[in-house]
This record gives structure tokens, C-alpha cells and sequence, in this order.
């Protein structure tokens, strides 16, 4: 039977980083660490095998090998656990910067769509109070509808901004689900950038209107191969910042180069 070498690897937490033996393995003979290795007679196949474990900084390494230079000398095993368990700490490092890195793409999608969750909340109560809808449970429907009489345009106005911050909404699910694709597909398609630009500062005009910016797009006339999705969360992004730290009274103006 040909020599086998197991090795697991486990973190701080208890979690297996790598671990290569079989399922039908129980592995309680190798349960706690060891101060020295031993041989025993595996109870899957009555093979004789040198066991031992190893606490470290980051974990614990687990080792188990039939091999005959390991069966006949513990310095070798010790030599090959020595290996491992700088291998496991360089498995542990890996594993934290790739939990970070999803972590921040998590991050980064809640804090949008927490953020354009909200300013459709702030702007259905803007329209239609709170307060009045839980004083009147009763007749939540009429009291809209009131409310969608008096004042339609308001309610053409809300619906407007709701219905693009849902289009934004969307564009940050595409580009996230991109994120974890193991081959994403961008979309190249001609766009006038002036539109698309445009686009996307329509959906800020109440932001500007409110702080009386006034905001210039210049003309251009370029016609330009762009993912429209991708395009569109970036510069939703950009001119958001625009409108939040934009200075009152102010000019916000676009230019084209290429």
C-alpha cells in the first residue's frame, strides 16, 4: 500500500483552514495536541501510522503518515510538522484576507442600500406624514388618496426620485454579483457620455435644488464603449458626494476631456 500523509489544519477558532484526511476518518487519535508524536495501529485499515499534533500561534497542525522514514524516525515526522506549520500559518493569513476582502465588498453593498433605502423612506413620509397614517389606521387608503388629489405633482415628483434610486438600487446588485463571479461579463455597449452623465444627475437634482447648486453640464458630443451599469454606480457615487459637500449657493461644474 502506498505511504500516506494526512495533515489538518485548524485556527484559533477551531475552524478547519486545510485538511486532507478521508472522511471515514474519525480522527480521535489525533484529538489533542502531543508533547511527543507516537505510532499507533489505525483502527480504519490496522496500518501502523505515526501520529502527532502541534499548537501554534494561529491554531493547531494535525499530522498522520504511514510512511516508513516517518514509522522509524520521530525527527523526520517533526522536521515534516515543523513544515506544515508554517505553511498553516500562511493558510490562516490567506484566509483572513480573503474573509476581509468579501467582508468589504459586504460592507460597502449594505452601506448603499441602506443609504438609498433610506432616502425612499424620508421621501414617502415627506409626502405622505407618519403620524398621519398611524392616527388614522382606519383609513390609511382614503387618507392617501386625499393626499394624491391635493397635490399630484408632488406625488409624480416622489414616485420619480423612488423609481431612479430603485434603478440604483439595482445597479449595485449587478455590479456586486460581478464581484464574485469567477468570470464576469461586462456589457460593452456606445453610449453618449453626456447622457449617461446626465442620467445620473437627474436623480440628485432635489439634492442641488435644495442647496441652490447650480449644475452646468457642459456640452460633448463623444460617444464612448462603457458597461452602463458599472459606469452608473461609479458616477452615482461621485456626484452624490457632489450634492452632499457640494457649498451652498455654489456652481457644480462638469467638463468633458478626453
Amino acid at each position: 500500500m502506498k505511504p500516506r500523509l494526512y495533515c489538518s489544519i485548524y485556527d484559533k477558532s477551531n475552524v478547519a483552514v486545510y485538511n486532507t484526511f478521508p472522511t471515514s476518518c474519525s480522527g480521535n487519535c489525533t484529538t489533542d495536541p502531543l508533547k511527543s508524536t507516537i505510532v499507533v495501529a489505525c483502527k480504519e485499515d490496522n496500518t501502523k501510522r505515526r501520529i502527532g499534533a502541534s499548537k501554534t500561534e494561529f491554531g493547531t497542525v494535525k499530522l498522520c503518515s504511514s510512511s516508513i522514514a516517518h514509522l522509524n524516525s520521530s525527527k523526520m515526522f517533526r522536521k515534516c510538522m515543523d513544515i506544515y506549520c508554517l505553511l498553516g500559518d500562511e493558510f490562516c493569513k490567506a484566509r483572513v484576507k480573503i474573509t476581509d476582502s468579501v467582508n468589504a465588498h459586504t460592507k460597502r453593498l449594505i452601506h448603499n442600500l441602506t443609504s438609498l433605502n433610506g432616502k425612499n423612506i424620508l421621501d414617502i413620509y415627506n409626502l405622505i406624514p407618519q403620524d398621519i397614517l398611524t392616527s388614522k389606521l382606519d383609513a390609511q387608503f382614503e387618507t392617501i388618496k386625499e393626499i394624491i388629489s391635493s397635490d399630484p405633482s408632488a406625488v409624480a415628483h416622489t414616485l420619480l426620485k423612488i423609481a431612479k434610486n430603485n434603478a440604483s438600487i439595482k445597479a449595485e446588485f449587478s455590479v456586486f454579483r460581478k464581484l464574485y463571479e469567477t468570470s464576469p461579463v461586462l456589457n460593452f455597449k456606445i453610449h453618449p457620455i453626456r447622457t449617461v452623465v446626465l442620467n445620473t444627475c437627474h436623480v440628485f437634482f432635489e439634492d442641488f435644488t435644495d442647496k441652490h447648486v447650480y449644475v452646468k453640464v457642459h456640452s460633448c458630443d463623444a460617444r464612448i464603449s462603457i458597461d452602463y451599469e458599472s459606469i452608473h454606480v461609479v458616477l452615482y457615487h461621485l456626484i452624490d458626494n457632489a450634492a452632499k459637500y457640494c457649498q451652498p449657493d455654489s456652481l457644480f461644474d462638469i467638463i468633458f476631456e478626453e
